[in-house]
């Protein structure tokens, strides 16, 4: 069944747990009016769209743009802290706000702000504002996950791993090289399963034996 549109996902989400508007936004921490406004269409996105997945159990890159698959979840648990190797002497700091994660997750790959402003496609000063702490959040904390590689949930909240991720699909960019565009791609296979990676070796192999 194909969701054009937020508001038909976030329906559907909801609808499928048989959960009233009044529950969700109760368990997301939002007025019901202001969740009610995205069903109806009056607000397209929300900064709250990761918190809303998480409550209704479904993929947040999918609830935010209709990528990929609602099934695709990896973790529910509210227990795990977030506490990530960030120096070379292996001592570990909990990231407990927005941008210690989002710049976190910038670094580990090693891009610029303009880098992520430009793949996400959103202004550099409001992805700065981001890292700032001057902007608390974003509506598009699913795609700037996605392109980072890391679990949109856990950029949004803190909750979960930053590498419990399914999936990172990567559009072709003209601005960047052939060889750029390949280190990424096998960047963002090293976190597939055994299973894919076998499946994608064999292809490869199939095509260099041509």
């Amino acid at each position: 069944m194909e969701f054009e549109t937020y508001q038909e996902r976030l329906k559907f989400a909801r609808e499928r747990l048989s959960l009233s508007q009044k529950t969700v936004a109760g368990a997301v921490g939002i007025k019901q009016a202001t969740y009610s406004d995205l069903e109806s269409g009056k607000s397209e996105g929300s900064k709250f769209t990761l918190e809303i997945a998480y409550c209704l159990r479904v993929n947040g890159l999918w609830l935010a743009t209709g990528r990929g698959k609602w099934t695709d979840v990896t973790c529910y648990d509210d227990d795990l802290k977030s506490f990530e190797r960030i120096d070379d002497q292996g001592s570990f700091v909990e990231l407990d706000t927005y941008r210690d994660r989002l710049k976190f997750a910038r670094k580990r790959l090693g891009y610029s702000q303009v880098e992520v402003s430009e793949g996400v496609g959103i202004r550099q000063p409001t992805y700065s504002q981001l890292e700032s702490g001057k902007a608390e959040g974003s509506k598009y904390t699913p795609e700037i996950a996605d392109y980072l590689r890391v679990n949109g949930l856990w950029l949004a909240t803190g909750k979960g791993s930053w590498s419990d991720i399914t999936a990172h699909p990567f559009g072709s960019d003209a601005t960047e090289s052939v060889d750029l565009q390949l280190l990424k791609t096998f960047n963002a296979i090293s976190a597939y399963g055994a299973k894919d990676k076998h499946r994608i070796l064999r292809v490869l192999k199939a095509y260099l034996d041509e």
